[in-house]
């Protein structure tokens, strides 16, 4: 279920991107890497396809929560987001099922507030998890009332670390900026 992803040395859930976006922005849809690349192979995008209808089946939550057990380090959707409350939920669950893995999460589904909110509060509060709202230059600006951290993409946020990743054309892996606690990071375009 759960793939390494080599260019950033880290494990991950991957779904489609756009499809599975409720809370995508013009830019994001306009410049996502989840777009381009290797996530246009066709084998790539049956995969995150597969992906999709795994979320959806009752013991999807104990096998990938089996599989996370065994990795230190797990990044949900380098590619996709959370399409769905119920999916988001089911994230909670197996963090809460993996203490000893550390989580880095990005999403921009802070902006659909509600049910979703409440769902990244939960998902945010748990010690093992590193949330971030991502934003980018035609996002609204995160409210201030958001407990967790930002990323920026496209664009400088306020106080925000450049990616050591990027800039030093090192891996997340070796960085772990995102995974352990600290302020808010900037993605340029890439």
């Amino acid at each position: 279920m759960i793939t390494y992803n080599k260019t950033i040395e880290v494990w991950t859930y991957n779904l489609p991107a756009g499809r599975t976006c409720p809370a995508s922005s013009a830019w994001c849809m306009e410049n996502c890497y989840g777009r381009k690349g290797r996530f246009r192979f066709n084998k790539v995008n049956k995969i995150q396809l597969q992906h999709v209808e795994q979320t959806k089946q009752e013991d999807f939550v104990r096998k990938i929560a089996a599989e996370i057990q065994r990795v230190h380090l797990f990044r949900f959707h380098s590619s996709g987001d959370f399409y769905s409350v119920p999916y988001l939920e089911k994230a909670v669950d197996i963090a809460k099922k993996c203490p000893s893995t550390c989580f880095c999460i990005y999403t921009k589904t802070w902006r659909l507030n509600g049910r979703y909110n409440e769902a990244l509060m939960k998902l945010g509060s748990l010690e093992n998890v590193h949330l971030f709202a991502s934003c980018d230059p035609s996002t609204e600006d995160v409210p201030g009332s958001w407990p967790f951290r930002i990323a920026y993409s496209g664009q400088n946020g306020h106080e925000s670390l450049p990616c050591p990743k990027i800039l030093e054309h090192s891996t997340c892996n070796v960085c772990r900026y995102c995974y352990k606690p600290g302020g808010h990071v900037y993605f340029p375009k890439h």
